[in-house]
């Protein structure tokens, strides 16, 4: 025979006890918190990242456009 004062699970939450932690609403958790200011440093490093990359992508881009060109004239010389 199990003794009354182990708690039972199946029995409904007294409504008058303060709600634990556990469910606090969800934007009160520091941790959301935490977790989206980490988000949007790192949205923003990699945002700011990506004009030095198309920086150094045009100066290529121009080179094998060029060379394509220079393909081209020498294809159409020799026609």
């Amino acid at each position: 025979m199990v003794p009354d004062t182990e708690p039972n699970i199946f029995r409904a939450p007294d409504l008058k006890e303060p709600p634990s932690e556990k469910f606090r609403p969800f934007l009160r958790r520091p941790v959301f918190w935490v977790s989206f200011a980490a988000a949007g440093v790192l949205l923003i490093l990699v945002l700011s990242a990506f004009p030095l990359m198309t920086r150094q992508a045009g100066p290529a881009a121009r080179r094998v456009q060029s060379k394509i060109n220079l393909r081209q004239m020498g294809l159409a010389l020799q026609n």
